[in-house]
């Protein structure tokens, strides 16, 4: 599991309407979409949102906020300085494997670097 220092809280998503104004980049992938904002931290911070209109049981929802979680933590991804990344689960997703995911985001990821 991906360190509590690591994880974006809820703060980030309550401020006024300035996190609009940090996004840097923004990409859609076959399982999810991602967005990309400035940070003043030298690491990452991550957050994975998986809505219950995609998810309709929570132990779904937890399940592939792990496999994500885990695929960051295994690549190392949350090292990169000064991002903070949120990445939003789609359906496409469902079905997938623990490896399989791995690959997506790894793939995904590397080209943020």
């Amino acid at each position: 599991m991906l360190a509590k220092k690591y994880k974006l809280t809820t703060a980030f998503f309550n401020k006024n309407n300035s996190v609009a104004k940090n996004l840097l980049l923004s990409r859609q992938s076959s399982g999810f979409n991602l967005k990309v904002f400035d940070s003043p931290l030298d690491y990452s911070r991550f957050a994975v949102i998986a809505s219950l209109s995609v998810f309709k049981k929570a132990t779904e929802r937890n399940k592939y906020k792990r496999m994500i979680y885990d695929a960051i933590r295994k690549s190392g991804f949350y090292k990169i300085p000064k991002r903070n990344i949120v990445i939003y689960l789609k359906p496409e997703i469902v079905g997938k494997n623990p490896q399989e995911v791995e690959v997506i985001v790894s793939d995904f990821l590397k080209k943020l670097k």
